[in-house]
């Protein structure tokens, strides 16, 4: 780790610290990790103090501290000990009352994470003080709120927090692609920022990819996972037991570990113990069931994490040139980035999803009318129909325009392309990367069939797609689509709260509004 950038960004913290949180060993057992945490732990407290005198003397004891855009204060030490509203005195006073981690035995382990984790929040807080504009580091609220229902469902299963460095760019780029295409957050700490960025990784808050940072900056990844449970766990601050067993199941996280093993690293190994976290690392360090595990294999830590701590991948994977997953979803692609467009009142287009008798269908197919991409020249306007057709013996027409709906989201999870709208009010783009990457358009109904057998696969059993580009075709088509578009809408007009006897409850939202409670009837939809 470069301490040229730890100086920038930290003050001239005394070397004699900075020493032994950087130190390594060269075999590692059980003894040793204990010894190593306890070491980086009470010299990383050490540092703290040494930081929080230096702030003092610039802003004085009562300057408070925190980080922006949260109301959670430091939320680690928030959701540990209640404490919330510090001050650079109130910072001080914890540090000097921690109880000294020991080396003996598990529990001085957890102790020493415990101390790292309050003694880094404090140092990075206290980095934060004048600090204005964006770096890496502190993941606001905001970005947690907005993945709270992908939280509370799993359509997010779980996050994966990089720590260390791994200087293979190859391996890099195929674990980037591993855990995006399973829907799962990062978090990159350590050297690891740097070396995603080296590869074009898309990192930052649009991407659910989050650099939190270096030295101490990984306690960001500790404290986006204790407001996930503070947040949506309705847990209160300083209740440890309730804390904990939240913690047991959800957020979900693996800790990826590459390269030497530093003393403060150890520490926060245990931390992330502390959190329920599993750690694979590629050292020789000595294993635990579902806590660490040893992998020398890059492309095979991710899974190996994802077995160690339970996580169940709903996002079945896809072949395409591009980027498949939830974290493209909320990716724009502007005009000047597009290749070729379609809808969005600038050509015609529609989107829809039938039901059809058995022989009808066949299943898996995906057949292209009219010109592919290669065919048109950069900045084509063309017309563009989606439709798929479904067979399934529980299927009926109330679900078509429920399936349809998932067109947008299953569209925009492919990197590079970009869905708005519905039925004849559609509008895509394709971008230029995506089409130097070796995007097609029939890859588009390659992406309806597979998303829509994925999450209807309960009540579908046949899905083909038809995608067509040509005029006169999209012109042949579109009146059944306009036909069956009014009569879902007549449905719904004859469809009243006294016309049905059942109505339902959804109680997601009481992961932020535990009092809350949404009634869901034909004429009061929950949202």
């Amino acid at each position: 780790m470069d301490t040229g950038r730890i100086t920038e960004r930290y003050g001239n913290i005394p070397e004699e610290y900075l020493s032994v949180l950087l130190g390594t060993e060269d075999k590692i057992d059980v003894p040793t990790l204990l010894s190593m945490a306890s070491e980086g732990s009470k010299a990383i407290v050490e540092a703290a103090k040494w930081t929080v005198s230096e702030a003092a003397d610039k802003h004085g004891w009562d300057c408070p501290i925190g980080f922006p855009e949260t109301g959670y204060s430091l939320p680690a030490i928030h959701a540990w000990t209640g404490m919330k509203d510090l001050t650079l005195e109130s910072a001080r006073d914890i540090l000097y009352n921690m109880d000294e981690a020991g080396a003996s035995e598990l529990a001085d382990g957890m102790k020493a994470g415990e101390n790292a984790m309050f003694a880094a929040e404090i140092i990075e807080a206290v980095s934060y003080i004048g600090f204005e504009g964006e770096r890496d580091g502190f993941i606001p609220d905001r970005v947690l709120r907005g993945l709270g229902l992908n939280f509370v469902d799993e359509t997010i299963p779980g996050a994966v927090a990089f720590l260390g460095s791994l200087d293979d760019k190859d391996a890099l780029n195929k674990m980037y692609r591993d855990f995006q295409g399973k829907g799962m957050i990062g978090l990159a700490s350590g050297d690891y920022p740097e070396q995603f960025k080296g590869i074009g990784a898309k990192m930052g808050l649009d991407w659910r990819f989050y650099p939190v940072g270096f030295f101490t900056g990984t306690v960001h990844a500790l404290n986006f996972a204790v407001r996930a449970a503070l947040t949506f766990g309705n847990i209160e601050p300083g209740s440890r037991e309730e804390l904990s067993e939240y913690l047991k199941k959800r957020p979900k996280v693996i800790v990826i570990q590459t390269g030497p093993l530093c003393r403060l690293d150890a520490a926060f190994a245990f931390a992330a113990l502390m959190h329920s976290a599993s750690i694979v690392t590629d050292q020789d360090l000595p294993e635990i069931p579902h806590c660490v595990k040893v992998c020398k294999k890059p492309l095979e830590m991710i899974q190996n994490g994802i077995e160690e701590r339970g996580i169940t991948v709903k996002l079945e994977p896809i072949e395409l040139p591009v980027g498949y997953a939830p974290s493209f979803e909320g990716e724009v692609v502007r005009k000047p980035d597009t290749y070729v467009e379609a809808g969005g009142t600038r050509s015609p287009a529609f989107e829809i999803l039938l039901s059809r008798k058995e022989d009808e269908v066949e299943d898996g197919k995906v057949t292209l009318i009219g010109k592919e991409i290669d065919e048109m020249p950069e900045g084509s306007l063309t017309p563009l129909a989606m439709i798929v057709e479904v067979y399934g013996q529980n299927m009926h027409d109330d679900l078509e325009p429920v399936m349809e709906r998932r067109f947008h989201s299953s569209i925009n999870f492919a990197e590079g392309v970009w869905h708005a709208g519905q039925r004849n009010t559609d509008w895509v783009r394709i971008s230029k990367t995506a089409k130097a990457a070796g995007f097609k358009i029939i890859d588009l109904g390659r992406i309806l069939v597979h998303k829509i057998k994925e999450e209807f696969g309960n009540v579908v059993t046949r899905v083909q797609a038809t995608v067509i580009t040509d005029q006169a075709e999209l012109d042949r088509r579109l009146p059944e689509a306009l036909k069956s578009y009014d009569a879902r809408d007549e449905r719904m007009k004859g469809l009243k709260d006294d016309s049905v006897d059942t109505f339902y409850t959804c109680a997601m939202c009481q992961s932020f509004a535990p009092g809350h409670i949404c009634i869901i009837s034909p004429e009061r939809l929950g949202l």
